[in-house]
């Protein structure tokens, strides 16, 4: 069997999809850090050897006879990790922006991805493009779930502080913190933070965020605001830069923050509109190893690419309503 085997390691997660040539699923891989205090990796969890490894192994578990077309993004450390898994004809790296791309069925516009980190990618239809960000959590990342989770552990530091910095990310965070044996107070928290941390343990609070911004606190729709707007900045700054601001383009939002929070991706398209107003918001259903795993089709001249991908798009639909998209979704608190 020929198949393409798409990896996507970020941050905090490694997903791994395996797709016959006809766009059938035939393997699924997901790997997340298997303890919130566990080992610490400089470059995100995602991004490690052994998440790489475990993602493609799940994905290729009964086709380890298959000739495998590989598409790659993330990290150099990926090939190593996966050569002995299989027969790999080729291998091609491919840029973060590509997948969104594919999966939007654009050629230009401007791509913001937010997931632990962020970036955003802008192409216009002469061909110019530029990407801004994708620094990292310290330097830059600006609207990623990292920003995000820091923001939700100095507002629970900061609490007790006034009567209006009173949020309920107090109890979810201290909560979901004991229960990981992260920490239980507030000199717990702080002696926490003085150590450096992977980056996906501080993206996870992300997702208490966003649950606490849409049952109306205040402090967490607040911070999902500011991280939204950051990240529109971005986009102001690259597509600025094109002339593309008052042109139509497709504004296509990828990651796991950008494509699960709805708190956010209202404030980022918002604060684009502002700027920007005749940008098309396009909101991807479906994570970036599937847009990998179209673009891999794609090159191949005796796929029926159309059939292919309406077949890879339909999967996933049916996956999503029945509740088995488990490529998807923000980092969690182990």
């Amino acid at each position: 069997m020929r198949a393409v085997l798409a990896i996507d390691s970020g941050g905090s997660k490694t997903e791994a999809l395996l797709v016959g040539l006809d766009g059938a699923v035939r393997g699924w891989g997901r790997s997340l850090p298997p303890a919130a205090d566990g080992e610490q990796h400089p470059v995100g969890y995602g991004r490690s050897r052994e998440a790489i490894r475990a993602a493609a192994t799940q994905a290729l578990a009964g086709h380890a006879a298959a000739e495998l077309h590989v598409c790659l993004v993330g990290t150099g450390r990926t090939r190593p990790a996966i050569d002995d898994l299989g027969r790999i004809v080729t291998v091609e790296m491919l840029h973060e922006h590509v997948p969104a791309f594919m999966l939007a069925g654009e050629s230009c516009g401007v791509v913001a991805l937010a997931g632990t980190g962020a970036l955003v990618h802008a192409r216009d239809r002469l061909g110019r493009f530029l990407k801004l960000d994708g620094l990292g959590p310290l330097v830059g990342d600006h609207g990623g779930g990292f920003g995000i989770g820091l923001k939700a552990i100095q507002a629970v530091a900061q609490a007790d502080w006034h009567p209006r910095r009173a949020t309920s990310l107090t109890a979810v965070v201290y909560d979901a913190s004991r229960k990981s044996r992260l920490f239980v107070n507030r000199a717990g928290l702080v002696h926490f933070m003085l150590k450096a941390r992977d980056r996906s343990q501080i993206a996870a609070f992300a997702t208490l965020v966003d649950q606490q911004a849409r049952k109306g606190d205040r402090i967490a729709g607040e911070i999902l605001a500011d991280e939204a707007v950051d990240i529109a900045e971005t986009v102001r700054d690259a597509a600025g830069r094109l002339n593309m601001l008052g042109e139509s383009y497709a504004l296509i939002g990828v990651g796991s923050v950008m494509m699960k929070s709805d708190p956010y991706w209202a404030a980022f398209t918002g604060a684009v509109a502002g700027f920007a107003p005749r940008f098309r918001p396009v909101r991807l259903r479906h994570p970036a190893v599937a847009g990998m795993a179209l673009y891999a089709l794609s090159r191949f001249p005796d796929v029926d690419f159309a059939a292919a991908r309406q077949r890879l798009i339909d999967e996933l639909d049916s996956r999503k309503q029945n509740g088995k998209d488990d490529t998807h979704g923000s980092p969690a608190i182990p």
